[in-house]
This record gives structure tokens, sequence and C-alpha cells, in this order.
């Protein structure tokens, strides 16, 4: 009479390193894709700071946005760059400025892992857009 032995065939183990490949396969990339959606989404909110402080300059010098009211520099009202889990993501600006509306723009750093997912900006009339890697301006989720 044969003994029984217990264990795993390497069938048996096949399959289930074949299923755990599926389900990596499957999940990886989306759990990518929602790592860049959350940085994306704290990058807006910088942005909606930046602006509330390029708001409190506008009340502070006159009515006025630029730097000077002579030319069109944005005042230094804000970090330059967005740190997330204590690495640079993004560079953050005001990209076009006058006496009366800006822009401000948040760009990934280039060798980061937010880079070639788009930027996003923010205007003074609450424009907000997302420049998707597909070239298709969104606005903000």
């Amino acid at each position: 009479m044969k003994k029984m032995s217990d264990g795993f065939t390497l069938i048996e183990l096949m399959i289930v390193v074949a299923i755990v490949g599926l389900l990596s396969a499957i999940a990886y990339p989306s759990y990518v894709e929602h790592m860049e959606k959350g940085r994306r989404v704290i990058a807006q909110g910088e942005i909606l700071s930046f602006a509330s402080a390029m708001e409190q300059w506008y009340v502070q010098h006159g009515s006025d946005y630029r730097a000077t009211n002579v030319d069109d520099v944005a005042p230094n009202v804000y970090a330059s760059t967005i740190t997330i889990d204590g690495t640079a993501m993004y560079n953050i600006a005001v990209t076009a400025v006058t006496a009366s509306a800006y822009t401000i723009r948040a760009t990934p750093i280039s060798g980061t892992a937010q880079y070639g997912n788009g930027y996003v900006q923010l205007t003074s009339a609450g424009g907000r857009s997302w420049n998707k890697p597909s070239g298709l301006i969104a606005f903000w989720e």
C-alpha cells in the first residue's frame, strides 16, 4: 500500500504563482495611478494655498498682484517647490501676472514619480485645469 504524502504538487504551485502574477499585473498599475492622482491632489491644494497668499498680497498692496506697480513680476509669497513625502515633486510658480490677474502653475520635476503626469494650474478667475500627459486639458477632478 502506497502512503500519501502531504504537500503541494508542482502543478498546484504553478497555478498559484500564475494567479498571483495575474493579480499583480492588474493591481500594480492601479496602485501607481492612485499614487499619482494623490500627489496631484496635494499639488492642487498647494496651488490653492498659493492663491490665498496672492489674494492676501492683493489686499495689502493696493489691489495689485504684481511685486511692484511698474512691472509684471509676481511677489515672492510662497515656496517654489511642493514637497511630498520628503521629495520635491513639483515646481510651483506664477506663470503670468498683471495688476488684476495671475496664473499659478505646478509643474512636475524631472526625475520624480510625477514627471510626465502633466501640470496643474489655477487662474485668479478660478479656472482650474490639468494638462494631461495626452495633451488634453481637463478640469480638476
